[in-house]
C-alpha cells in the first residue's frame, strides 16, 4: 500500500518532466477543487514544491508555505498571475 510519501514522490518526478506550460495547466486543472484525500494533498504539495524549485516568481498566488487554488493563472516570462 502506497503511502502519502509514496505519492509524493511519484507526483514529484511527473511535475519534474513537465514544461512549464504543462505545470501551469495542472495547476489551473485544480483551482476549485476542494477534495482533501491524502493523494490529492500529495499532489497539491508536488506542485507547489515543483513551481518553488523552478525558482518562478508564484508571489502572487502564494509564498513558500501556502499556495491559493482561488484563481487560474497564467505565466508571463517568469512570472505566475492570476488571469483577471
Amino acid at each position: 500500500m502506497k503511502t502519502p510519501n509514496d505519492y509524493y514522490l511519484d507526483f514529484e518526478n511527473r511535475f519534474s518532466n513537465f514544461s512549464n506550460d504543462q505545470l501551469i495547466s495542472a495547476f489551473n486543472i485544480e483551482v476549485g477543487n476542494m477534495s482533501g484525500g491524502l493523494t490529492h494533498v500529495s499532489y497539491l504539495a508536488a506542485l507547489h514544491n515543483e513551481l518553488h524549485k523552478r525558482d518562478l516568481d508564484y508571489s502572487d498566488i502564494g509564498n513558500s508555505e501556502t499556495l491559493s487554488f482561488n484563481e487560474k493563472v497564467e505565466l508571463l516570462g517568469n512570472v505566475v498571475r492570476r488571469i483577471k
